[in-house]
């Protein structure tokens, strides 16, 4: 199950870019969690959860945010898909990637992911804490199942593979 934006398929485990609310600002970032066809409307629907960035935050956390990381949330909402802009890949892990610092994202294998996100911010609570086992996952087309305890936390080396298998 998906859609087609800019000739690339986004399905349910994905990462998007979304429209933001004025066009000077950067896109937001949300994980697809959930979609479905409207069926009073026939719209096409998705239910995901948001991904914050360094400005989104009043004040950087401790540790202190790089550049291309992302804090997966407990905040999300429902969306139509034409406020997708278009698929992002977000390496999600256990740990802070070698390569975290440089520019231009994070290198898993032969892919670069334009984001990294290691850690999970409980939005109300202002809270941060180490991304829960049953949120990773590696970026690839498909995540599969993103609320399945029994899937191991990938490395690295594993992410990297899977996505070689594409």
């Amino acid at each position: 199950e998906g859609f087609v934006k800019h000739g690339e398929v986004v399905r349910v485990g994905d990462c998007a870019y979304c429209k933001a609310v004025s066009d000077d600002a950067e896109p937001y970032v949300i994980r697809i969690e959930q979609m479905w066809e409207d069926s009073k409307t026939g719209a096409m629907l998705f239910k995901g959860s948001w991904l914050w960035r360094r400005g989104d935050m009043d004040r950087n956390p401790s540790p202190p945010m790089e550049k291309t990381e992302l804090l997966l949330s407990d905040w999300g909402d429902t969306n139509p898909v034409e406020t997708v802009i278009g698929r992002v890949l977000v390496l999600f892990s256990d740990e802070i990637p070698a390569d975290a610092k440089r520019e231009g994202g994070v290198q898993v294998g032969d892919t670069r992911c334009h984001h990294f996100c290691y850690r999970f911010y409980q939005v109300k609570a202002k809270r941060i804490r180490p991304i829960p086992d049953m949120k990773l996952s590696p970026p690839v087309q498909n995540y599969g199942d993103l609320l399945s305890d029994s899937r191991p936390t990938p490395t690295l080396a594993a992410t990297a593979e899977a996505i070689r298998k594409g």
